[in-house]
């Protein structure tokens, strides 16, 4: 299935580094089956002991570059639960490269990466997951994935800065066809908690 699918349910650190982040690099980038896609989808951050759940809705579209590589910009808007709650607007993208299929195209392998950037005033936060995944077809309509890499991050406020890195682990289930979707989860292994968020979405084949 060399489609892309841009469904998931992920788990990551609920950080401000990591709050708002875009679901890009937590699924397979899979090349678009037409020469690009649009998509779009809901991210949820569901907070424990006390921290705030956090809400992220965005949209993206996943451009082909040849018969290897898929680009896919986003932009996306995110809030959370709380009395003082405000919401930002987050940029983001990734990029996939297919490192090897097999003969009949039903196992891919890539190497992938994505970046997402929020801003509110003096404050900025960068979060950027590069990973190696895997995609096989378990079937007529349906393929399973699976991958893990490194979390980078890096948070500034008023001119100081201080970046860390978390390894995380994903996986789980894409299908469709006209319309592709792709329903799994990913697990970061933080310092001092592994915690969780959920997220849906969906693309749809635009170019020839």
């Amino acid at each position: 299935m060399l489609s892309m699918v841009v469904v998931a349910a992920w788990f990551a650190l609920p950080t401000i580094a990591s709050a708002c982040d875009m679901k890009i690099g937590f699924l397979f980038m899979g090349i678009p089956s037409s020469s690009w896609s649009v998509g779009g989808g809901l991210n949820v951050q569901p907070g424990s002991d006390g921290d705030d759940t956090y809400w992220a809705a965005n949209v993206d579209a996943a451009v082909a570059l040849g018969e290897r590589a898929v680009v896919i910009p986003g932009i996306g808007y995110c809030t959370r639960t709380g009395d003082d709650a405000e919401g930002e607007i987050v940029f983001g993208g990734g990029l996939g490269f297919n490192l090897w299929n097999n003969a009949d195209g039903t196992v891919m392998v890539n190497l992938q990466g994505a970046v997402t950037h929020v801003s509110e005033g003096d404050y900025s936060a960068q979060s950027i997951p590069v990973s190696a995944a895997a995609m096989f077809e378990a079937g007529d309509a349906a393929s399973v994935f699976a991958g893990g890499g490194l979390q980078f991050f890096r948070d500034s406020f008023d001119g100081d800065s201080e970046s860390d890195n978390d390894p995380f682990v994903y996986g789980g289930v894409a299908f469709g066809s006209s319309v592709a979707i792709q329903v799994g989860g990913s697990l970061r292994f933080g310092e001092h908690a592994n915690d969780f968020a959920f997220n849906i979405g969906a693309s749809i084949p635009m170019g020839g």
